[in-house]
């Protein structure tokens, strides 16, 4: 599409501050709940948490697990959830900064939460940030070339957890790491369960965005693409015929270079699995996310690359997982995450972003 010199940024953020204006104030002793939950909405979880629901009581929110859908092959895990919970906390601090709130959270040990909201008696509301959160989205297409953008902060403490931010400029890739990305690009594909896992979450040719799943539209292909897929989600099997097979693969391995191409990337580390850790990773990834966006960067988590190497680490890969990815996300992925970005003994990583300009 040409561009006719429309600033979309400023329309779309012009269209909610009007959205805004009009929702109805309340009394200063009552926090908005519907702010805070457009908030939760707009909240990334990295892909392999268990699914959260929230509910009130009062003035008091209560997040917890959508238990019946605990079991679900890519929302397995109880740390993944500490880090799924981390973005979400972050979203209603910053809603209830929004309304002049303070959100003081109280940590259930099963990476569930409950948070009261406290007046604060300054006037310093900050619209921005949420602004910006209700903005979020999701990039999954290619990249066209662009400067590496600036983190304002490479590291952020919680008592005696720190979490670091790492930048790795699209020049700087290593062969090592690419290969790693693309071959994590097919575990999708490969991993039967994955495969079927993944179909299950696809709304295909959906035009509103549904509370779970992905419209095939946001996975940046074109609609004969978008085709392809909904054929195979039928006879997935098929799709893992081609994956594997030499020279027919080689459109995927296509794919997942033009998307590596231009792309820089920012890892989130911790030290270690420990709640307060990973839900600090949490809060910095949304942190950055948001931040990103706000500089005019588009952001796609590479959960399947990142966020695995954290099962590997927990020992809670899943019992069918082939053995080529078990030694990628086991031995050889960790190394080359070191290598690639330097990080310091103990350090892990745990979520990986792409980054880059459309």
């Amino acid at each position: 599409m040409a561009n006719d010199g429309t600033d979309f940024t400023s329309l779309k953020t012009a269209v909610t501050l009007a959205k805004l204006a009009t929702m109805k104030p309340l009394a200063t002793t009552e926090v908005n709940k519907a702010l805070i939950e457009s908030a939760l909405q707009k909240t990334p979880t990295g892909g392999n948490s268990k699914p959260f629901l929230w509910s009130w009581t009062d003035n008091k929110l209560e997040i917890r697990h959508d238990e019946k859908l605990a079991e679900h092959y890519l929302n397995r895990n109880s740390h993944t959830s500490w880090i799924a919970l981390g973005c979400l906390l972050q979203s209603v601090e910053i809603a209830a900064a929004k309304q002049n709130w303070l959100s003081q959270v109280a940590v259930h040990g099963n990476a569930e939460a409950t948070i009261e909201f406290k007046k604060l008696n300054s006037e310093n509301q900050s619209n921005e940030n949420y602004i910006q959160l209700l903005n979020r989205s999701t990039y999954r297409g290619p990249f066209k070339p662009s400067s590496m953008p600036v983190i304002a902060t490479d590291s952020s403490q919680d008592q005696d957890q720190v979490v670091h931010i790492k930048t790795l400029n699209s020049k700087d890739l290593s062969a090592a790491f690419k290969g790693l990305l693309i071959m994590a690009d097919t575990y999708l594909w490969l991993q039967t369960k994955a495969t079927k896992a993944f179909f299950k979450e696809m709304r295909f040719f959906a035009e509103r965005k549904e509370a779970r799943g992905i419209r095939s539209k946001d996975l940046g292909v074109g609609i004969m693409d978008q085709i392809m897929l909904y054929c195979f989600s039928h006879v997935p099997w098929v799709l893992q015929w081609i994956v594997k097979t030499p020279i027919l693969n080689l459109s995927f391995k296509k794919a997942s270079l033009q998307n590596i191409q231009n792309s820089h990337f920012v890892l989130i580390t911790s030290p270690s699995l420990d709640p307060k850790s990973l839900i600090l990773a949490g809060r910095e990834s949304l942190k950055v996310w948001l931040e990103l966006e706000q500089k005019g960067y588009n952001v796609q988590p590479y959960s399947t690359a990142s966020i695995t190497l954290v099962d590997a680490t927990a020992g809670v890969l899943p019992n069918d997982t082939k053995p080529a990815f078990r030694n990628l996300f086991t031995e050889k992925g960790p190394q080359i995450y070191r290598e690639q970005f330097h990080l310091f003994a103990g350090e892990m990583p745990v979520w990986l972003l792409r980054v880059g300009k459309k």
